[in-house]
Formats: C-alpha cells, sequence, structure tokens
C-alpha cells in the first residue's frame, strides 16, 4: 500500500511537470517598431525581459528620429511612457521614463512586479509632431534569469535519472523478502540478512525523495511562471527536511531491534530451542 502511494505521488508530480514545461527556454521576446511612415520616432533597447519577482529594475532604452537617425535626447522636446499589462489584459502600471546623458529609462520598484508569469507591455515616445512605440513581454520569475534549451535538457536529464534510482529504490523495498526461514516445527533455520537491505532501501528512498522535491523546487523557480508550484515543492521540501533527522533516528532504532532480535533467534537455533519454548526434533 505503502509503495502503491509512492507511485500515485510520483505520477503527480511526473505529469505536473511535464506539463509545466511549456514553459522552459522561452524564446526571446520579438518586438515591433514603429514609426509613422518615414516621418516618426524609432525605439532601441537591449532584448533583455528576463526580471526577478519583488526587485527593483532601470529599463533603459534609446530613441532615435526615424528620418535621420538622429538621437533623440531629452532636451528634444519629447516624453516616453510605459505601460505593463495584467496577464489578464488590464492595465496594472504606467511609468514615466527619465532621462540619463543621451538615453531613456525607467526607474521601477519591486512593487510592480510581485508575481511570476508574462506580462506584455508597450513603450511609447512623441511630440506635438512625431511619434513611435514598441511592444513586448516582460517575464517575471523568481531566477529572474533567462533559460536555454541546453540548461533545461540538462537539468530535465538530471531529473529523470534521480526519478529512475528513486523508483529502484521503492521497488526493492517493496519486493524483496526480509521474513526469517522456519522449519515446519516453527524452529528457525536461518535468519534472512535482506531485510537490512530493504531497510537501507527504505530509508534510500526517504532520502531520494527529498532530492526529487527539491530538483522540482529548483525546476519550477527557473522554468515555471506560476507562483503555487514552487510554494508547493517548497514546502514539501522544507517539511522532508525537518523531518530527515526524526526518520534517520527511527531507521537506527528499527534496525536495532532486528539485529537483537536476529541475535536471539540465532542463539536459540543454536541451542536447538524453538522461538516460542520447546525443543526442535
Amino acid at each position: 500500500m505503502l509503495y502503491k502511494k509512492y507511485m500515485l505521488g510520483f505520477v503527480f508530480l511526473f505529469i505536473f511537470l511535464a506539463m509545466s514545461f511549456n514553459g522552459l527556454a522561452v524564446p526571446p521576446v520579438q518586438t515591433t517598431l514603429v514609426g509613422s511612415g518615414t516621418t516618426g520616432l524609432v525605439i532601441e533597447y537591449i532584448e533583455d525581459n528576463n526580471f526577478k519577482i519583488d526587485t527593483g529594475m532601470e529599463y533603459h532604452f534609446h530613441v532615435y528620429n526615424l528620418t535621420n537617425g538622429v538621437l533623440m535626447t531629452g532636451d528634444s522636446g519629447i516624453s516616453c511612457q510605459g505601460h505593463m499589462h495584467s496577464k489578464d489584459g488590464k492595465r496594472q502600471t504606467t511609468l514615466t521614463a527619465e532621462t540619463y546623458n543621451e538615453g531613456w529609462y525607467f526607474n521601477a520598484s519591486g512593487g510592480n512586479f510581485t508575481e511570476p508569469g508574462l506580462f506584455p507591455y508597450q513603450i511609447h515616445c512623441n511630440d506635438s509632431v512625431k511619434g513611435g512605440f514598441v511592444s513586448g513581454t516582460i517575464i517575471l520569475s523568481q531566477s529572474g534569469e533567462e533559460t536555454t534549451e541546453q540548461e533545461a535538457m540538462i537539468m530535465g536529464f538530471l531529473f529523470f535519472v534521480i526519478i529512475i534510482i528513486w523508483i529502484l529504490c521503492l521497488i526493492g523495498h517493496h519486493n524483496i523478502n526480509d521474513k526469517n526461514e522456519y522449519d515446519i516445527g516453527g524452529g528457525l533455520m536461518s535468519v534472512n540478512f535482506n531485510k537490512y537491505i530493504k531497510l537501507g532501501l527504505g530509508f534510500a528512498s526517504y532520502l531520494f525523495s527529498i532530492l526529487v522535491v527539491f530538483m522540482a523546487w529548483k525546476m519550477s523557480l527557473k522554468f515555471l511562471t506560476f507562483s503555487f508550484a514552487f510554494t508547493i515543492f517548497e514546502t514539501m521540501f522544507t517539511i522532508l527536511w525537518i523531518s530527515v533527522p526524526i526518520v534517520f533516528i527511527v531507521y537506527i532504532v528499527v534496525t536495532f531491534v532486528k539485529v537483537v532480535a536476529d541475535m536471539k533467534l540465532q542463539d536459540l537455533a543454536d541451542r536447538n530451542l524453538k522461538p516460542y519454548g520447546g525443543k526442535r526434533h
């Protein structure tokens, strides 16, 4: 029964992560630079739209005259604003750009980025005659780092290997026969030392379950864009990790009790006595 519960937990974890991996290795954001015919403004910026939640940032960009390529500074009479939208498309934040040297930037506090996800944004600049805008998507995550396809494949492979080892430990723990062998009269014929292998595999299964949850937690921090996933895995890891000393003590105590019991049984067998009284025939 315990084995089946472990397997059900594994199946849930695997399906959940498989469905969530559509967030792996997010491709570069596609943006649109727009002017008005041959007259307008071009907004140019570095396409690094990965940011960490609850962390302030400065988003830098430059503005050029579409007609002649002249850099438009704060003295050019233009103004720039940015709008970030929530997941349902509603406007969430409006920022006014500030100038520095020959460029522009938005100074946004961490309060604007409180949850992970993909958030559309627009930046528009204009004066009384011309204007231009650019649009894209901000990627907010716990790590604030872009994940490459190679990183996703390596972590996915390691996760798969750890799960396979975990399953093998569970299968071994479940299938190993740990019963001592008795004759028809109840006398001990041999002590089955496989019980200690079974106990060891049980403890190893627990340790590997911690490693599986830890990997799932770290992968959710890096790849997923919804907060409840890594909150669940973090809570599971914390509970399992805190319980390690208790599980280890139980493992030692159970092992010690079984060793003492086997020693007594073996002593009775050596004296030709049955465990429950009487002599062997």
